[in-house]
């Protein structure tokens, strides 16, 4: 029965029973549980050099960390702003990718068209701050030019500051940025040694007179009374620095101070004699807080506006025994107290002449 070449026979199909077909089944089924990693763990192991195995490693607790306590607020940090200080409802939009199909023109942006206005253009912040001036929003008018001058110094943005300082109360500032203004209109006009001097810009004359102007009103805000006349006169004798109208309206203001200057003499004087006046309703007494009144009334007939005037009488009055006389100028010193020094209106916006060449940063 054997084939050629002495190869064994085929295995022949025997028919077995149920019992046996499971017998061999367990057989095979234990065979195979022998062979598995489970019954060797160090063959079933990955890694032989490590140090427990799968089976161990089961057998240990998860470390579950506890619920952390809850913090409170938690701040989230944003991207920080180009421009900070200006408006965001007046913030400008970013020019768009330049077409590159197209050639980039080399006349200025405003006749061009091919940049708007931008945050970096200092000529768009000040005339930024010039709007919000008018509108009445001092401090972003303030923010606006103290952008613009960190980008380009010039005078016209310090003095255009300094009226934003002087609306909000910032008097020492204001006083600082029409002294910058006024430094660089000086180093703009100096003459070089050995020429001939040049006439001067008509502009810088009208910038320099208004810087004038500022400083003494905040002189004036602040007390210093000498100060405030010297600037007054610098205004006025600036050639072609003020027009009709402001120039009659600050020699008005001149004679106020001078006015004030000498009631504030007189005010001295009474003020002396009042600390000195004794209590009493004698003839003495009474004859020299008629002497103390009349020196109040010299004073106030010189400045009829300053409230400390109608404060110290009214304090003399109370000393003198006259309490309706009291009560009454101490009401006229806080009538007068509440308008002043509040601004009554915004300044105006200045007027640029028509023009087709686009606004420069010394535009008034």
């Amino acid at each position: 029965g054997a084939l050629e070449g002495g190869a064994p026979p085929p295995p022949m199909a025997v028919e077995i029973s149920d019992e046996e077909a499971a017998q061999i089944r367990a057989d095979s089924q234990r065979e195979a549980s022998l062979r598995s990693p489970e019954a060797d763990p160090i063959a079933g192991r990955g890694d032989r050099k490590a140090i427990w195995n799968d089976k161990e490693l089961d057998d240990t607790e998860e470390y579950i960390p506890e619920v952390r306590e809850n913090p409170g607020k938690i701040g989230i940090r944003f991207s920080e702003r180009p421009r900070p200080g200006v408006p965001v409802r007046d913030r400008g939009m970013r020019a768009p990718p330049f077409p590159k199909h197209q050639v980039k023109s080399d006349q200025p942006p405003m006749i061009a068209g091919d940049e708007p206005a931008d945050e970096q253009d200092p000529v768009w912040l000040k005339d930024k701050g010039d709007m919000l001036m008018s509108n009445g929003d001092y401090q972003g008018a303030c923010n606006a030019y103290t952008e613009a001058l960190k980008i380009a110094l010039n005078a016209r943005a310090f003095a255009n500051r300094a009226v934003a300082q002087l609306y909000l109360g910032n008097l020492e500032l204001c006083l600082e940025d029409c002294n910058h203004a006024l430094r660089i209109l000086d180093k703009k006009s100096k003459v070089p040694e050995g020429q001939i001097p040049g006439p001067k810009d008509p502009q810088d004359e009208h910038v320099r007179a208004r810087v004038e102007v500022r400083m003494g009103t905040a002189y004036l805000w602040l007390g210093a009374l000498n100060k405030a006349e010297d600037h007054f006169c610098k205004a006025l004798d600036t050639e072609d620095g003020l027009d009709a109208d402001d120039h009659r309206t600050v020699k008005e203001d001149l004679a106020r101070v001078q006015a004030a200057k000498a009631a504030l003499l007189l005010k001295e004087k009474a003020d002396s004699a009042a600390e000195r006046l004794p209590i009493g309703n004698g003839d003495r007494e009474q004859e020299l807080a008629r002497g103390v009144l009349e020196l109040y009334g010299h004073a106030l007939s010189t400045d009829t506006d300053a409230a400390v005037l109608f404060a110290n009488r009214s304090y003399a009055q109370l000393r003198a025994g006259k309490p309706k006389e009291c009560l009454a100028d101490g009401e006229v010193a806080l009538a007068k107290l509440k308008a002043w020094p509040i601004p009554r209106r915004a300044p105006k916006r200045p007027v640029l002449a028509a023009r087709l060449d686009p606004p420069f940063l010394d535009d008034p």
